[in-house]
């Protein structure tokens, strides 16, 4: 397929096959490491979280196994429970047993309340760090709960209760006695070092396994429902969640204090946990630019180096083969194409020499060329007539379309058929008066005309086509749309003093400059000009060859400003040739 032969797209292919491979391992690379020390981050977190909760754990064992190898078996409980009398002895045992609950409490900071509660006397022995009566209701109340709904206490593990805006671990054991008996946790004290941790990476909370959180924190009360809500969706022990009145995102994890219904949970900013993937993720992002804009400046480059230089030269071979030797080839970076243009430039300029030395050895022979210029129809002069005969045909002017028809037919009628060497002047005035009524249908109220031939010199012989190129240049040089009407006047007179007859074409344009005038009569007798003004050079040599030296064209500026052409046709030569 033709699309695939142009050398710019098979080296893009080849840069395009060679950079993505690597584009997809860097991207391989990039999401393995960042995928890598993310779970590195999570594991390490993961463990610390793991390492406080099974701390936890192990103080709330403590205090369970030393308060259940304290007080299950007591001697002095298991004497109190079998007393029913209120005596001395059963003061001083109450007053040891309350003694031992107070040691213990204070051997336990996390402990708050401990108590024991005898069935047969409905006695409650109670010892509080808060020294508060209303604990003592509490434990009475929930004693009795326990009664109505004849639970076995041996069976209860630990709670959660909510007492005075703060919350507690609630334990019930049953002693050798058959004595109820239990404490009170402080959950904040019990996890006091993770709390109160200093690191401002990350802040611990304490939630329930129902998703309410039970110690105090500086956390936003929409993080901690967010939270919440996780909690209650799953029980995955890592999730992300963002805050709507920070607008960050948090990595949270948690992890279950098993049986006791808690879970420690590690609340961290997310750019905190994954710092180090963010690095990756902006060498990642660097490198991508980088390959993008090395894509780019590759393309550019094979643009400005390669690509442009071969298209301005092929587009020039283009412009050659078609015979438009006006060329020039802008010079090129790359030595080589500044090499190619160069040698392209100087064949050019030989083309043009060899075509001109070629075109002069035509007009030399004079029949040649004069029938290949008859045979010539301005594309533009035949373009501009059909889009007159198309607008008029838009607007129904069916008498100028037939007008127009007639003049258009007439003029290449002239054209094609002409093939002698001399003609009628009146016949190379009815084509100029074709040609110019044309051109008054284009240019509508802008243009109008005057032909005054004498009437003996309309059968003088001259060559075809000597009056109308100078006709023709008066419309495409001369007119000017300014306010005035364009005017073309064509008119013969008699030269008595020279025996001959001067054809003078006149405008009202804008007439020759200076230089021009120079150059334009230099043409008939100096080949210096020839290049630039071939048609006016041909014209001359015609003249010359079928009349006398004498004959010659003159160009000036008329009083009005415009354009004057005189035309010399010697008269003996011109009967001579009659």
């Amino acid at each position: 397929m033709r699309i695939f032969k142009p050398l710019w797209l098979k080296l893009a292919v080849i840069f395009i096959v060679a950079v993505i491979p690597m584009t997809i391992f860097a991207v391989y690379v990039y999401k393995y490491s960042n995928d890598l020390l993310r779970n590195q981050t999570i594991l390490i977190n993961n463990n610390f979280l793991k390492n406080n909760s099974e701390e936890i754990e192990h103080k709330i064992d403590e205090i369970q196994t030393f308060y259940e190898k304290t007080f299950i078996s007591d001697l002095d409980s298991t004497q109190l429970a079998l007393l029913v009398d209120r005596n001395m002895t059963y003061d001083v045992l109450k007053q040891r047993i309350y003694i031992k609950l107070r040691g213990y409490i204070a051997n336990f900071d996390a402990v708050d309340t401990a108590f024991f509660y005898y069935t047969n006397s409905n006695e409650l022995v109670f010892s509080t760090k808060n020294a508060q009566e209303s604990n003592k209701e509490v434990v009475m109340r929930d004693i009795e709960n326990l009664n109505q709904t004849a639970v076995t206490i041996s069976k209860y593990s630990w709670d959660i209760i909510e007492f005075k805006d703060k919350f507690y671990l609630r334990r019930f054991f049953i002693t050798d006695s058959d004595a109820c008996t239990g404490i009170w946790v402080d959950i904040e004290k019990a996890f006091e070092t993770v709390l109160k941790s200093k690191n401002e990476n990350y802040q611990n909370i304490v939630f329930s396994n129902e998703g309410f959180a039970v110690s105090k924190s500086n956390i936003s009360d929409d993080l901690i429902a967010k939270i919440k809500e996780k909690f209650n969706e799953s029980e995955d022990a890592f999730f992300v969640i963002k805050s709507e009145q920070s607008n960050k995102s948090f990595v949270v994890m948690s992890g279950r204090i098993s049986g006791t219904g808690l879970s420690l949970v590690m609340v961290m900013p997310q750019e905190t946990v994954f710092g180090e993937t963010r690095i990756l993720d902006k060498m990642a992002l660097i490198l991508f630019f980088s390959i993008l804009i090395t894509i780019i400046m590759f393309f550019v480059f094979l643009k400005n180096q390669l690509t442009n230089p071969m298209n301005r030269l092929i587009e020039a071979m283009d412009k050659a083969g078609k015979g438009k030797l006006d060329i020039e080839i802008k010079e090129s970076t790359s030595y080589e194409f500044s090499f190619l243009a160069e040698r392209f430039s100087e064949m050019i300029e030989q083309i043009k020499k060899l075509k001109i030395d070629v075109y002069e050895q035509k007009l030399i022979a004079g029949e040649a060329e004069r029938k290949k210029l008859q045979s010539q129809i301005n594309p533009h002069f035949y373009m501009n007539s059909l889009n007159i005969i198309y607008s008029l045909a838009e607007l129904k002017e069916y008498e100028l379309i037939r007008k127009m028809t007639v003049h258009l037919a007439d003029y290449f009628k002239f054209i094609i058929g002409v093939n002698r060497e001399l003609i009628d002047c009146k016949d190379e005035i009815k084509h100029i008066e074709n040609y110019l009524e044309i051109q008054k249908l284009r240019y509508i109220n802008q243009m109008d005309f005057e032909i005054r031939i004498m009437l003996e010199h309309l059968h003088m012989k001259i060559p075809p086509l000597t009056l109308q190129p100078f006709v023709e240049n008066c419309i495409k040089h001369g007119f000017s749309k300014k306010e005035d009407i364009f005017r073309v006047i064509i008119y013969s007179e008699e030269d008595i003093e020279n025996n001959s007859v001067r054809f003078i074409i006149e405008d009202n344009g804008t007439g020759f400059k200076d230089e021009q005038l120079v150059a334009l009569n230099e043409v008939a007798y100096s080949s210096e000009y020839r290049s630039q003004h071939i048609g006016i050079w041909n014209v001359c040599q015609r003249i010359k060859k079928n009349f006398t030296e004498e004959a010659g064209i003159k160009f000036m500026n008329n009083q009005t400003g415009g354009a004057t052409v005189i035309i010399n046709i010697p008269r003996g030569e011109l009967l001579k040739n009659a």
